[in-house]
C-alpha cells in the first residue's frame, strides 16, 4: 500500500504558499507561490525545513515574510489570505470568492507590487473591495477599511435569488447570521430578513 502524503495545500511555509500538488509528478511535490512572485516546485522535506522564501527573496529581506524568529507582517497576512481565498480550492472561503470568479490583479500575485499599490495595512483595518463589492481585487477597487466602513459597503450589496438560496442553505447547516454575513460579505440585517422569511418569501429552494 502506498504511503499517504501530507496535504500542504493552502498552508504557508516561510514565504511560500502551497497552491497545489505539482502535476505530472510521481512523487509528492508541491507547486508554491513565493511572496516575491517566484513559482517553485518543492519537495515535502524542503517545505518543512524552509525558513524563508526562494533564494534572495526580497520580501524576507524587507521584513514582511515569515522567518525562523519572526511572524509575517499584517500586510503580508492580508495579501496571502486574499490569494488563498481566490485560488486555493481547498479553503472554505474559496466557495465565496474564487468559485464565484473573483480574481486578483496579475501584478498583485507578487507581494512587492501589492505593497507598492496598497501600502502598509493600518492597524484595525483589512482589505475591502470598493466601490464594486463584487469586483476583483485590483487597483482602483481596493482599500484598507475599518469594520464600520466594510459594514456600510456590505449594506449596499443587492440580494438576488442565488444569494438568497445560499443564505438559507448556510443557515440550515447551522451557521449564524453574523458568520453568513461575513462569508457572503453582505449586511447582517439582510441575512436576518431572509432567514426569518421577512423578505424573498417567493424564492424556492
Amino acid at each position: 500500500m502506498a504511503k499517504p502524503t501530507l496535504d500542504f495545500i493552502g498552508k504557508m511555509f516561510g514565504a511560500l504558499l502551497v497552491v497545489e500538488r505539482a502535476p505530472g509528478e510521481r512523487k509528492a511535490r508541491w507547486l508554491c507561490f513565493c511572496t516575491c512572485g517566484a513559482i517553485l516546485i518543492v519537495e515535502p522535506k524542503q517545505l518543512r525545513e524552509r525558513k524563508g522564501g526562494c533564494r534572495n527573496c526580497p520580501v524576507i529581506k524587507h521584513g514582511h515574510g515569515q522567518s525562523k524568529n519572526r511572524q509575517p507582517s499584517p500586510t503580508y497576512r492580508s495579501w496571502s489570505a486574499m490569494l488563498n481565498r481566490c485560488y486555493n480550492k481547498r479553503t472554505p472561503m474559496y466557495a465565496y470568492y474564487g468559485a464565484k470568479g473573483v480574481r486578483v490583479f496579475d501584478a498583485w500575485h507578487k507581494f512587492p507590487a501589492f505593497l507598492a499599490d496598497m501600502g502598509e495595512r493600518p492597524d484595525g483595518m483589512t482589505i475591502d473591495r470598493f466601490p464594486d463589492k463584487s469586483g476583483n481585487y485590483e487597483p482602483g477597487n481596493c482599500r484598507w477599511a475599518t469594520r464600520l466602513e466594510q459594514a456600510i459597503n456590505r449594506s449596499m450589496v443587492k440580494l438576488d435569488e442565488d444569494k438568497v438560496r445560499e443564505i438559507r442553505r448556510m443557515h440550515g447547516s447551522g451557521k449564524g447570521p453574523a458568520e453568513i454575513a461575513r462569508l457572503l460579505e453582505i449586511d447582517v440585517g439582510l441575512v436576518g430578513d431572509v432567514t426569518r422569511r421577512r423578505s424573498w418569501r417567493h424564492v424556492k429552494p
